[in-house]
């Protein structure tokens, strides 16, 4: 059964004065980051930045809490930056990255105890890299940990600049062409050791379930620069040695093995439809056995661009995300195929989310219109999902929001464009008007909370 789910902005308390929003409250947000649930279902840790004119800087910081909920709590002794959060297989650390005292390292956290490890160096090049997902895996005994990036020192700069590649340069500076490769390191400290290597890149990772190769995306294609085509790969973290899992024409990401190693779920493409960063083609949840052999689609049914694919955690459904017109919602589909069920959905946008593997229960954020993002908990078989933080709503209580109205009008073709328009206020007559329109073309508005 699908959940409706519909929140409310702030409720003001009786007589308060309402005033409208100011450039500095840009600032005044806490937002939500990264969510990880510990494997045993007790801990809640997720990463929360606030921005600071006076300092020029975004600062993340890493927070706690219990379930079934309690006040949140900051990891004080974890560096400020703390991002790839992974929990250890028994729950008992958590693996991330962060930098301190002007160095970017692993590091292995032990939350009952407060002790901090560092692991190793950690560093990645700059050159741009579509679709890169997760960079850090604990191996299934909790003994070692994967990630992707690099070990090679910054190159020295030229001058003059040679310029060799297509992809020269990334948004914002030049290449510094490394490449990005898959280590393997002790879980508590040691030299990481290299078990990829070459002229292509490899990253978005995770562990197999036998615990002998790390699965992994590269792009193999000729020339790499030109044509964005991802596959799946393994390798054997002992002996090096690759194997092929995937061979198409469309692009795999986001791969996801499941619990038992036997399967690995992934979303992808069909068609060779691609620019050097982006698909032109809706996304879809996909399965194929860990061994090789033929993917299956799973949710061509629901026509939706999806993402974040998630076993469940008796291995016999995946969770993902799917936008709909303005909404995000928390989708289920069997891993054999079949209809996918509505998890989380409403006038809202949720993610990213994250499973507790003990109870089934979802924990994720939450925004609409009225609410910046928060903290939600969907217990297994509960009928409706429970706040767990209320980060924003002190800031936001004095704030004269305005409710957008959803829009639609035809294009050239006839097509239905959807859209909201925000009236400055509710009977001011007639408004100077200002269009936004967003780039992508992959992107879209909808029900969030927008500060513009």
């Amino acid at each position: 059964m699908a959940l409706c789910l519909l929140t409310a902005a702030a409720v003001l308390a009786a007589g308060a004065e309402l005033r409208p929003i100011g450039p500095g409250d840009l600032f005044a947000l806490k937002s939500i980051g990264e969510i990880e649930v510990s494997p045993g279902g007790e801990t809640v840790l997720f990463t929360v930045s606030t921005a600071s004119p006076e300092a020029n800087r975004t600062t993340s910081r890493l927070m706690k809490i219990t379930l079934p909920g309690d006040k949140v709590s900051e990891m004080a002794a974890v560096p400020s930056g703390a991002h790839n959060l992974r929990w250890s297989p028994d729950g008992q650390q958590v693996a991330f990255v962060a930098s301190k005292e002007s160095e970017t390292s692993v590091w292995v956290y032990t939350p009952p105890t407060g002790a901090l490890t560092r692991v190793c160096h950690y560093d990645r090049g700059n050159s741009f890299l579509s679709k890169a997902g997760n960079s850090l895996a604990w191996s299934p005994d909790g003994s070692r940990i994967a990630f992707s990036g690099t070990l090679e020192p910054p190159p020295v700069r030229q001058d003059p600049i040679v310029i060799t590649r297509l992809l020269y340069k990334t948004r914002t500076e030049l290449s510094d062409n490394r490449r990005s490769h898959i280590y393997v390191v002790p879980a508590f400290g040691g030299q990481p050791q290299a078990v990829t290597s070459g002229e292509y890149d490899e990253h978005s990772i995770d562990w197999g379930g036998r615990g002998d190769e790390v699965i992994f995306l590269s792009n193999r294609e000729p020339d790499p620069d030109a044509r964005l085509n991802y596959d799946i790969f393994a390798v054997n973290v002992q002996s090096g040695a690759i194997r092929r899992i995937t061979s198409t024409p469309g692009v795999e990401m986001e791969p996801r093995v499941s619990p038992d190693g036997r399967l690995i779920a992934y979303t992808a493409t069909k068609r060779p439809l691609t620019t050097i960063d982006s698909v032109a083609e809706d996304a879809h949840i996909w399965v194929i056995p860990a061994a090789g052999g033929q993917g299956r689609e799973l949710n061509a049914a629901l026509d939706r661009r999806s993402s974040s694919p998630e076993w469940a955690a008796d291995g016999k459904s995946i969770l993902y995300t799917a936008a709909d017109h303005g909404r995000i919602a928390i989708y289920r589909v069997p891993k054999d195929g079949g209809g996918s069920e509505a998890l989380v959905s409403g006038r809202a946008q949720a993610g990213p989310f994250s499973m507790d593997r003990r109870s089934g229960s979802i924990v994720f954020g939450l925004t609409d219109p009225g609410m910046p993002r928060e903290l939600f908990v969907l217990a297994r078989g509960a009928a409706q999902p429970r706040r767990l933080t209320n980060l924003n709503a002190e800031t936001i209580q004095g704030w004269k929001l305005v409710e957008p109205e959803d829009i639609s009008y035809k294009s050239f073709d006839g097509t239905e464009i959807q859209g909201w328009l925000y009236p400055r206020e509710s009977g001011a007559g007639a408004s100077p008007m200002i269009l936004s329109i967003h780039g992508g073309p992959h992107g879209m508005f909808g029900y969030s909370f927008d500060l513009r």
